[in-house]
């Protein structure tokens, strides 16, 4: 227990002084602040790579500046909402028994083993992209998971403390998750209804991720940061869209994995179908971190499986790998495609025409950022030199994850807007102000 309350109040300490330039709250501060400081750990652990030189200096100064510039844009505290409160603290209380969880394997192959060459500094991690020893540990995978654990195992002085890693990791999956519930909180101006809404989103995410929420593996914050995005960018928010928190969210899920990339593109990409000039120019800066290690990464010799497996594949290949991958991906999206689809349309009908219409275009988006995403994934699932029905086994439950979290969160904002319309706003009216929409700057 002792390494999940040292990951936390790291995490805490580190965190809540950079979200208060996403939101003046003190939910929004722990939630997103954890975001904003993964983000900043990705950026310096690229760096480090790049210059093949010690993480900490560039970890050490982008957070002294990612802390000066959140002082100056931040607006005085206002009080949260007791209820969204509730729903974040019943999430922390259901992953508080981390440390009895075990910890899977690739968690250790992958995740754990990138933040110990972190921990060696950028030189140790830019040589094992190069290492036909450790090509199976997915060396080209974002670092912000590992780069947040090489942080708090040096701050503790723990070495390559596997339960250390662990903590960290599920918190970093709780604000993911806590992102998600408030911004589906938002969506209404009826307390209850828009705490209920959220709160329901964590119950059903929880019990879809299962023991992946506290295993060590990332895809429970790279579905949770999916699901913030998609409700604050694309989502059906009253007369705004939050676009700093929106955008550090798709930013956090392109750092977390490769897939957490791609839906972070599609995200972006339906998101900038209604935007102006300006406004693509503010959505595509949410992917700059995520290219920049992309790029850096390339060129130190990191080599995902997708571009070796392409090279060796071939159209009779991929034609027999057609049926087991549309009958696993269908068999884990379509039931609850289903169930969504009926509670949208249940509470669709009780909205006036103009909130049917706003309604109705999140849905829509939200389905295409998932159309999207899965034919990514099964491009991705046609090309692999891997056996189709192992690598199906071992990975499409894990791989849904996003579009589950994101149908969810669809049925949960409408739901929000059916039953929390009101004239009692759900936030403080003080937050408002560091939620200004993009046409904001025009």
């Amino acid at each position: 227990m002792t390494q999940t309350v040292a990951a936390l109040v790291t995490l805490v300490a580190l965190g809540a002084p950079l979200g208060g330039a996403f939101s003046p709250s003190l939910g929004g501060r722990l939630v997103f602040g954890t975001a904003a400081f993964g983000v900043v750990a990705s950026i310096a652990a690229t760096l480090a790579v790049g210059t093949s030189t010690s993480y900490w200096p560039w970890l050490i100064a982008g957070w002294i500046a990612a802390v000066v510039v959140a002082h100056r844009i931040s607006p005085s505290a206002a009080r949260d909402d007791p209820l969204v409160m509730l729903a974040i603290a019943a999430t922390a209380i259901a992953l508080a028994p981390v440390m009895r969880a075990p910890i899977g394997w690739d968690a250790r192959a992958i995740w754990f083993w990138h933040a110990a060459w972190l921990q060696g500094g950028g030189a140790a991690y830019a040589h094992a992209f190069v290492m036909p020893t450790v090509s199976t540990t997915h060396v080209d995978y974002p670092p912000l998971a590992p780069a947040t654990i090489a942080a708090i195992r040096g701050i503790w002085h723990s070495g390559r403390d596997a339960r250390m890693a662990q903590a960290a990791t599920t918190w970093l999956s709780f604000a993911a998750l806590a992102a998600a519930a408030w911004s589906i909180a938002r969506v209404g101006r009826r307390r209850v209804a828009c705490a209920a809404a959220a709160l329901g989103f964590v119950v059903v995410a929880l019990e879809l991720a299962g023991s992946y929420s506290t295993n060590g593996y990332v895809d429970v914050m790279t579905a949770g940061w999916s699901a913030a995005g998609a409700v604050l960018l694309l989502g059906p928010q009253r007369d705004r869209v939050p676009s700093a928190t929106g955008l550090l969210a798709v930013a956090a899920c392109a750092v977390t994995k490769n897939e957490g990339a791609i839906v972070a593109v599609c995200i972006l990409a339906i998101a900038a179908l209604s935007a102006t000039r300006r406004e693509r120019v503010r959505l595509l800066a949410a992917i700059v971190p995520a290219a920049a290690w992309v790029a850096i990464s390339s060129v130190r010799g990191a080599r995902g499986d997708l571009v070796l497996d392409a090279r060796h594949t071939t159209i009779a290949k991929m034609r027999d790998r057609v049926a087991p991958t549309a009958s696993a991906l269908g068999h884990r999206i379509g039931p609850l495609l289903a169930v969504i689809a009926v509670v949208f349309l249940v509470h669709w009908f009780a909205l006036d025409p103009e909130r049917r219409r706003t309604i109705w275009a999140f849905a829509a988006k939200s389905v295409g950022v998932c159309a999207l995403y899965v034919l990514a994934l099964s491009g991705a699932y046609l090309v692999s030199r891997h056996d189709i029905h192992w690598y199906i086994n071992a990975s499409a439950t894990r791989a849904v994850f996003v579009v589950q979290f994101i149908l969810v969160a669809m049925g949960a904002a409408t739901v929000a807007d059916a039953w929390g319309a009101g004239v009692s706003p759900s936030v403080p009216d003080d937050d408002t102000r560091h939620d200004q929409p993009l046409a904001a700057t025009r």
